[in-house]
């Protein structure tokens, strides 16, 4: 099933003003019983068609009510299934790496979630989202009867503290010292025995 094309007139979505390309992003849309919506994010609006398809490939990554289904907005996507509707959606956009072993490298992506902040529940998700462009928020008010709003999102931070080199490896340096100190004893006793 291909999506169908979205007009994006000015009267039915709201664009960020600000874009975003690094760190962790995190907003709440209030969509309460509002049953036609889009949400996500999009590489801008500047030079794109009237009407086009929302998907990754033009641009847009978001999740899209309509009546009972929800769908991740991609070519083909298929009906989420949903235990309850949300009255609040999170939206996170979070920069991620890994370090890759062969060869050794750092790749980095973003990954764009959201969820239903009463339950804690990730509705859909997309991994992989390019960095090349800041990403813009955006909504599409499909049932104008029924307002969207972004709330503050209650968002509880914890920092954890990684370890340094010397505490990460301590088992593997007392090893390595032990091991020269024992080279340098052997060394230090021939160099006394050659010596006499």
């Amino acid at each position: 099933m291909n999506p169908t094309p979205v007009p994006l007139h000015r009267n039915r979505m709201v664009l960020g003003t600000v874009g975003y390309s690094d760190g962790v992003h995190t907003w709440d849309i209030e969509v309460g019983n509002s049953r036609h919506w889009s949400l996500g994010v999009c590489l801008g609006l500047e030079g794109k068609p009237p009407t086009q398809p929302l998907t990754p490939e033009n641009g847009f990554w978001g999740l899209r009510r309509d009546g009972d289904s929800y769908r991740e907005m991609t070519a083909g996507s298929c009906r989420l299934q949903m235990m309850e509707d949300p009255q609040v959606v999170r939206v996170k956009l979070e920069y991620c790496y890994e370090l890759l072993q062969e060869p050794l490298r750092l790749k980095r992506w973003r990954k764009l979630s959201f969820s239903d902040v009463r339950i804690n529940h990730v509705i859909a998700a997309f991994d992989r989202v390019p960095l090349a462009n800041k990403l813009f928020p955006f909504m599409i008010l499909e049932d104008q009867s029924v307002p969207l709003r972004v709330v503050p999102a209650n968002v509880i931070l914890t920092v954890e503290k990684e370890p340094s080199f010397m505490e990460r490896h301590r088992f593997l340096l007392i090893i390595c010292f032990s091991f020269v100190m024992c080279m340098f004893g052997i060394l230090l006793g021939k160099s006394d025995r050659q010596g006499r």
